[in-house]
């Protein structure tokens, strides 16, 4: 704000007028109250609203925070009555690592490029590094070899090269080895717990053989088979792919128990139900999610605390197909049981599983 002193000899008259040629300056100087924190407004900025004085440091702290400047987010437009809305994108499958199940599995890392491509890169690269005689010598040679060669052996006989096998989100490439998880959701706690699923799959195309355990979590024996099994395979010399399931119910094998936390059996619920109890929706997640992927089925159970089973195979004989399979388990002893209504090997055999 401007400031005069008027000289002691200016009469009054003088002292006047200059006071009125100042006032227009110092307005004109001085922009009003409500503009002076205004700033002008630039494209794309968000104005900060400023802390208004009926408002506490406390009132701040709980509120929302706030928003940065930057780009303002586009207003979202009202839903057209009777118009469906778009279901997001499904996101892509990742290639599960290729791991040995009998080591820890490794921190996540970067996907690794596929096999194609590393084998086109290093066939440019010997060929680039290639003297021009050696490979005119071989071009020779090969032209020798086509004219000597055989007859190729018939297609039936050869066997068939895997594919990727397509599983909880995840892509197991043939010859390799991996662990998933698998989670049926939110358990009755509040919090998911998932529970490994070791998958093997095979260089040459076959079924794909699924092996569950502890579906009652009192009957631990299967864990120790289903691990054995899934740790002597070698996937370069298996026809197909295995997956294997150790600990199916996993709330019951925590607690020591045959049930689950609601006292349900959860071999009585298959294949359940999204939208059911507890065991329905755990029953529906493994049914949906990993043995609908499979051919064939063996769900292992074993004597719980002070019984001792005979070891035995329990499957429906009156089905050809499942009584096909069960020429494989060598000299165990069978028992036809065509299976109670929500066990899951019932569910399977409903299904068009072996």
């Amino acid at each position: 704000m401007l400031f005069y002193r008027p000289n002691m000899f200016m009469n009054a008259r003088s002292f006047f007028c200059a006071l009125l040629l100042a006032l227009p300056a110092t307005v004109m100087a001085e922009p009003p109250a409500d503009q002076k924190q205004q700033k002008p407004k630039t494209s794309g900025e968000i104005l900060l609203a400023e802390l208004a004085e009926d408002e506490s440091v406390s009132d701040v702290e709980h509120s929302e925070p706030r928003r940065t400047p930057g780009k303002a987010p586009a207003p979202e437009k009202a839903p057209i009555p009777g118009k469906a809305i778009p279901k997001p994108a499904q996101e892509p499958k990742k290639v599960a690592p290729n791991i040995d199940l009998k080591e820890v599995a490794p921190a996540p890392t970067s996907e690794p490029p596929t096999t194609a491509e590393t084998t086109v890169e290093n066939t440019a690269e010997n060929s680039a590094e290639m003297p021009e005689e050696n490979t005119a010598g071989t071009a020779g040679s090969m032209e020798t070899t086509e004219t000597t060669e055989t007859a190729p052996e018939s297609p039936a006989k050869q066997p068939q090269p895997a594919k990727n096998l397509v599983l909880l989100g995840s892509e197991v490439l043939p010859g390799t080895s991996t662990r998933l998880a698998w989670s049926s959701g939110i358990q009755i706690a509040g919090l998911a717990q998932p529970t490994p699923v070791l998958v093997v799959n095979g260089v040459n195309a076959g079924p794909t053989l699924c092996l569950t355990g502890t579906i009652h979590g009192d009957e631990l024996n299967g864990i120790e088979i289903i691990r054995q099994t899934m740790y002597d395979l070698d996937p370069e010399k298996l026809t197909g792919s295995v997956v294997g399931i150790p600990i199916v119910n996993l709330p019951g094998f925590q607690q020591g128990s045959r049930y689950l936390p609601d006292r349900r059996d959860l071999n009585r619920h298959f294949p359940g139900r999204p939208n059911g109890s507890l065991a329905d929706r755990i029953a529906h997640s493994l049914f949906e999610k990993i043995i609908r992927h499979c051919d064939m089925l063996v769900d292992i159970h074993t004597g719980s605390l002070k019984r001792t089973n005979l070891p035995q195979l329990r499957a429906d004989m009156n089905n050809p197909i499942v009584a096909e399979f069960t020429r494989g388990f060598d000299r165990m002893a069978v028992v036809h049981s065509s299976g109670s209504p929500g066990m899951l090997r019932t569910a399977a055999v409903n299904a068009g599983i072996r």
